[in-house]
C-alpha cells in the first residue's frame, strides 16, 4: 500500500482508469535488496486510508496533515530484483 496525498489527481486519479502500474526501488546504501520492480494492479482503498496514514513516516504527514489523501493498494503480479548475492524474481 502507498499513500497519495490527493484523491482526485495524480496517482489516485490514474489507477481508477489505468490500474496496472509499477513501482521502482532503489538503495544502494541500504542492508536490503538495491533494485526491486514491482508489477501489479493497483485500487484505491478508503477504508485502508486511516491504517495506512498512521504507518507512513512523520515527515510524509507534514505534507498532508489533513489526511486528505487515500490509500492506494497494489495487488502485486511479480517482484523482480538485485541484492548482494545477485537477482532474483518471483511471480504469481
Amino acid at each position: 500500500m502507498i499513500w497519495a496525498r490527493k484523491r482526485d489527481e495524480g496517482i489516485a486519479a490514474e489507477v481508477v482508469e489505468h490500474p496496472d502500474v509499477q513501482v521502482l526501488y532503489y538503495d544502494r546504501d541500504g542492508p536490503g535488496p538495491l533494485y526491486l520492480s514491482i508489477t501489479g494492479r493497483a485500487h484505491l482503498d478508503e477504508a485502508a486510508s486511516d491504517a495506512v496514514y498512521e504507518l507512513i513516516p512523520e515527515r510524509e504527514q507534514d505534507h498532508d496533515p489533513e489526511k486528505a489523501g487515500v490509500a492506494v493498494v497494489i495487488d502485486v503480479d511479480s517482484v523482480f530484483g538485485v541484492g548482494t548475492q545477485g537477482a532474483f524474481q518471483q511471480a504469481r
